[in-house]
């Protein structure tokens, strides 16, 4: 597909005052999806024309990363609230990580399991 040369598609992919354009890619997603999102943008970083990329794979990428980085924040929130509620409880400095540090050890398991499996 080429819009320069097909004026049927230079009416349906480029606006009405020559200022946008819509460009289809087809890319064969073998690799890593972060990987090849970078790759892509790389590809075009020194053409001054003002660009993006829209495609389900790439948003969904970006979604899980935002996604991973609002979880972590939360599970400090979390261990923080969960000690607070433990020492006014036991009413004690050590009573509360008893619990914790039973914990520990399947928490750590199961978030190494999670950041390898995705």
């Amino acid at each position: 597909m080429n819009t320069f040369d097909d004026p049927e598609l230079k009416n349906q992919l480029v606006s009405k005052d020559g200022r946008t354009m819509l460009m289809a890619l087809t890319v064969n997603k073998s690799s890593q999806s972060r990987t090849l999102t970078n790759h892509l943008y790389d590809t075009l970083k020194d053409i001054p024309v003002p660009h993006y990329y829209t495609s389900s794979w790439m948003i969904d990428d970006d979604m899980n990363a935002s996604t991973q980085a609002g979880l972590h924040k939360t599970e400090w929130i979390t261990v923080i609230f969960i000690l607070a509620i433990l020492l006014v409880v036991f009413r004690s400095v050590v009573a509360p990580f008893i619990p914790l540090l039973a914990v520990a050890p399947v928490f750590h398991h199961f978030s190494m399991h999670r950041r390898f499996s995705c």
